[in-house]
């Protein structure tokens, strides 16, 4: 009989901590120091993720990003650390020798975060930090992507 109950308790906390971070699609804005938009979420696997952004960099223009992320349970029952790289697109707007120039760009981005759902209403808040580097257009290298992540799961 103890192993019965045993048995229950571990398969009841099991599906207690999956549950936590379990959901299909995040839909919600990413705010940063840089870039500020708005933020889609779709689970693939259990521990996997696609997120597509659409921001703008420092309200200069605007970013179409892609990203692959692999997710991973730390510390407690709703937190998870996640990993990842994509790339973007992109019109922007920059400064050089004190001239306004516009045009395309092309990059790729990478990603490192932690998140956390909440158990008890669907939503998830996350920070991570997703560095950049332009490939085509105007060659910059994008270390400042700090951001805070609020989303609605369902």
């Amino acid at each position: 009989m103890k192993r019965v109950v045993l048995v229950a308790v571990l398969t009841l906390l099991t599906i207690v901590r999956v549950s936590a971070q379990d959901y299909d699609w995040a839909l919600g804005v990413r705010l940063g120091d840089n870039m500020s938009g708005f933020s889609a979420k779709k689970s693939i696997t259990a521990s996997s993720k696609i997120e597509g952004i659409v921001a703008f960099p420092y309200l200069q223009g605007i970013s179409i990003t892609g990203l692959y992320q692999k997710y991973m349970p730390v510390i407690d029952a709703g937190f998870h650390l996640y990993y990842g790289f994509g790339a973007h697109l992109g019109n922007e707007k920059y400064k050089k020798h004190d001239e306004n120039h516009s045009g395309i760009c092309v990059g790729v981005d990478g990603v490192v975060g932690l998140e956390y759902k909440l158990f008890e209403a669907p939503l998830a808040f996350s920070l991570d930090y997703k560095p950049a580097i332009n490939l085509m257009g105007h060659k910059f290298l994008d270390l400042a992507g700090f951001a805070l992540g609020i989303r609605f799961t369902f």
